[in-house]
């Protein structure tokens, strides 16, 4: 079930919320997790990953890079498989 984003939550319903993403982490296997953050970090020493932002902190959109692809290309090259 997907919500709309609201600024104007209630107490009560981020309380909610943070109890559904406690026990969703409660429920995480240690070893699984160690295993994400391990691959994640292997990726990030291989140069595998690009900087979301620049030098001033602003967000850098993925197409502003040289030589990345487009999302369309993205989207197109995932439905080829």
């Amino acid at each position: 079930m997907c919500e709309a984003l609201s600024f104007e939550e209630s107490f009560e319903a981020i309380a909610a919320d943070e109890a559904i993403w406690d026990a969703q982490f409660a429920a995480t296997d240690p070893a699984r997790l160690a295993a994400l953050v391990a691959s994640v970090e292997a990726e990030i020493n291989e140069g595998g990953t690009l900087p979301m932002f620049d030098e001033r902190g602003e967000f850098i959109e993925p197409n502003e890079f040289e030589g990345n692809l487009s999302f369309e290309e993205v989207q197109n090259a995932g439905s080829a498989t």
